[in-house]
């Protein structure tokens, strides 16, 4: 639960955003997941406020980041999805090595364990807001 009560702690802080657009999708990511962990939201801010830290947040790890439909390996990596994610993993410290295999390409993510979720939430919402704006 260390991992999914982090991941949920940031969803909550998201939900506090003066952009009304992350603060609308955090709030329905955070719904969602709350009810998949069976957590409701004032258990979960409870937890916040007691200050609940993770000393395994500062380790050091590396996963293939996935796309929104699950897929780790591509055909072709989309240019926009490259940037965003490379801009993410920059951002939160981290480094990203793009993977050729017999699959097809994949994203390798080098970062600490902490800021693998900040980097899947915000690399997630920045890619769905640009596909919506290309509609």
């Amino acid at each position: 639960m260390t991992d999914s009560f982090q991941f949920l702690s940031k969803l909550l802080g998201m939900t506090n955003s003066t952009n009304k657009h992350e603060k609308a999708v955090a709030q329905t990511k955070l719904e969602e997941q709350l009810r998949k962990y069976g957590v409701t939201k004032d258990q979960l801010e409870k937890r916040v406020k007691e200050g609940f830290e993770d000393p395994t947040l500062k380790e050091a790890i590396n996963w293939t980041w996935k796309d929104a439909k699950g897929f780790e390996h591509f055909t072709r990596v989309k240019p926009h999805e490259q940037i965003i994610v490379s801009a993410c993993v920059n951002f939160f410290n981290g480094r990203l090595v793009i993977g050729n295999s017999y699959k097809g390409k994949c994203f390798d993510i080098f970062a600490t364990k902490g800021n693998k979720i900040q980097i899947d939430l915000y690399a997630e919402y920045l890619i769905e807001a640009c596909e919506r704006a290309l509609k």
